[in-house]
């Protein structure tokens, strides 16, 4: 029997969206694309600076700076996603660093 692939279609206008990393590379671009399809963004990074330069590009989107790597930072960033648009939809959980050096040295 020959199965068929179902096709998933998901509808992105307006879905509260929360992008970590979205400063730059494939959070900036998923940013950039998701704006374009009408989603209600939120968007995340250390450097506000760079975040401010992405919401003059994208208006409507939200800024909220936050280091994914403090715990308690990260609650309170969901908390106002959710306080400011009343609910979230998606998350893309995109944050990261580069690591310059072998795997068995870094610290987890």
């Amino acid at each position: 029997m020959v199965s068929k692939e179902k096709e998933i279609n998901m509808e992105i206008k307006d879905k509260v969206i929360l992008i970590t990393g979205a400063s730059a590379g494939i959070g900036y671009a998923a940013a950039q694309l998701l704006w374009k399809d009408g989603a209600k963004l939120a968007v995340n990074a250390r450097s506000k600076e760079k975040l401010d330069q992405l919401a003059r590009e994208l208006p409507g989107s939200v800024v909220f700076p936050a280091d994914m790597e403090d715990e308690l930072a990260v609650r309170d960033l969901v908390e106002k996603v959710q306080s400011k648009f009343g609910r979230l939809d998606i998350l893309i959980n995109n944050a990261g660093r580069g690591m310059n050096c072998s795997l068995e040295t870094i610290d987890i």
